[in-house]
C-alpha cells in the first residue's frame, strides 16, 4: 500500500512478484494508473510503502490458491480503506486501464 506522506491518500495493490509490480510503476513505459501519475508528479520520496508478506505455510500452496488469497486480501483492504488512488474498486481488475500504444503492438 502506497500512502502519500502529506495527504495520507492511499493506493492498495497486490502482486505475486513485488519486483515485477514495482518495475511496472517505475519502468520506461509510462502508464495511466493514478498512483503512477501521483508518484511522477509528487516524486517517490512523498510516499511510503507498506508491504504485507504472506505466511510461509501459504507460499507452499499452488499458485492459483496464492493468487486468490492475495486478491481477496487486496479486496478487503480496498473495501475497508477506500483508497483514494484506486479508481477501480475491484481487486485485480484492469477495466478502464489505458494501455500505452506500443503495448498493443507487442500482443
Amino acid at each position: 500500500m502506497f500512502t502519500h506522506v502529506d495527504t495520507s491518500a492511499r493506493y492498495v495493490g497486490s502482486s505475486l512478484s513485488i519486483i515485477n509490480r514495482l518495475n511496472s510503476y517505475f519502468g520506461a513505459v509510462k502508464g495511466k494508473i493514478s498512483i503512477e501519475i501521483a508518484i511522477r508528479d509528487a516524486e517517490l520520496c512523498s510516499f511510503y510503502l507498506e508491504i504485507y508478506l504472506l505466511p510461509a505455510e501459504l507460499i507452499q500452496e499452488d499458485k492459483l490458491t496464492i493468487k486468490n488469497f492475495v486478491l481477496a486480501l487486496e479486496q478487503i483492504l480496498i473495501l475497508q480503506i477506500n483508497p483514494e488512488y484506486n479508481n477501480l474498486k475491484v481487486a485485480g481488475s484492469s477495466q478502464g486501464y489505458i494501455y500505452p500504444r506500443d503495448s498493443k503492438n507487442r500482443v
